[in-house]
């Protein structure tokens, strides 16, 4: 896939009827994507599908990352924090459309984890 129109080229939009998605092992798609979450305030479990994200795309939301080797939830207050690809982080919202630009996460992506 080749966009040289950059994140305004290539949109992939999320509403209440379903959700798009795309499947690429072209590196360095620029990109923007929409991720729409339907909740009546509830914890939803999200990640970044775009290398460059920040915290700052869930302002005014209450965003966590968990730490597995303590067991324990931490609030995300700085919105500068990046977004780690392939990072579950959970959100409390209500019904909202959440936008990410930037090139799509693409290839083999880990994480590492103390639990088997």
């Amino acid at each position: 896939m080749n966009n040289a129109a950059g994140v305004s080229g290539l949109m992939i939009e999320s509403t209440a009827a379903g959700t798009g998605s795309l499947i690429s092992s072209t590196a360095s798609v620029p990109a923007t994507v929409q991720r729409y979450i339907d909740g009546s305030s509830a914890w939803h479990l999200v990640s970044s599908p775009v290398g460059s994200a920040t915290a700052e795309t869930f302002l005014g939301h209450y965003l966590q990352f968990f730490t597995e080797s303590s067991a324990d939830w931490t609030d995300i207050v700085s919105p500068s924090t990046t977004l780690a690809p392939a990072q579950g982080y959970s959100l409390w919202s209500d019904t909202e459309t959440y936008t990410f630009e930037g090139n799509l996460n693409s290839g083999n992506i880990s994480i590492a984890t103390s639990q088997a």
